[in-house]
């Protein structure tokens, strides 16, 4: 027994410890380094797909369909208003706009638009956001490009709902 200490140093277990919690940082620094770079490139990736408010570069100025939908909104053309919803919308568009007339109690008639107000430096973006301004009070519309034509989303009925003919 020439010296020997009656506890044990545990120097082998220790070192087995140490290795495993190495492993383990190493496994998760692996893990880490893997789920960024899929993050970067998924970043990259998603650099060339156009998003709403991305340009649409193949889509033309919105000044015309902006013009056509004023001009039909001046002569109170639902049908024709109806078109900018898009084909499968366009009857629920017609109706929703009788409904509004009758809520707000404009009878056959809409406040008619005087001019608009849209930034032509954003001509190839979409969406286009556009405000008319009617003899009522302030319009606003949502235009978007769905590839084919110029289409409105969206409008804003509480500048003009207090509009009586």
């Amino acid at each position: 027994m020439r010296g020997a200490s009656t506890h044990r140093s545990g120097g082998k277990r220790l070192r087995q410890i140490e290795a495993g919690r190495k492993r383990r940082e190493k496994r998760k620094f692996v893990l880490y380094s893997v789920a960024i770079a899929a993050l970067v490139a998924l970043g990259f990736a998603g650099l060339g797909r156009p998003e709403s408010t991305s340009p649409a570069f193949d889509a033309p100025s919105p000044v015309e369909a902006i013009e056509e939908y004023a001009d039909a909104w001046n002569r109170v053309d639902l049908d024709h208003l109806a078109v900018f919803a898009g084909e499968e919308y366009r009857e629920k568009r017609r109706r929703s706009l009788a409904s509004a007339m009758r809520k707000y109690e404009w009878g056959s008639d809409l406040p008619m638009i005087e001019t608009y107000d849209y930034d032509e430096s954003h001509v190839h973006v979409t969406p286009a956001y556009v405000t008319f301004e009617t003899e009522g009070g302030p319009l606003k519309a949502t235009f978007s490009w769905d590839g084919d034509e110029w289409l409105v989303r969206a409008m804003d009925f509480r500048g003009v709902k207090h509009w009586r003919p």
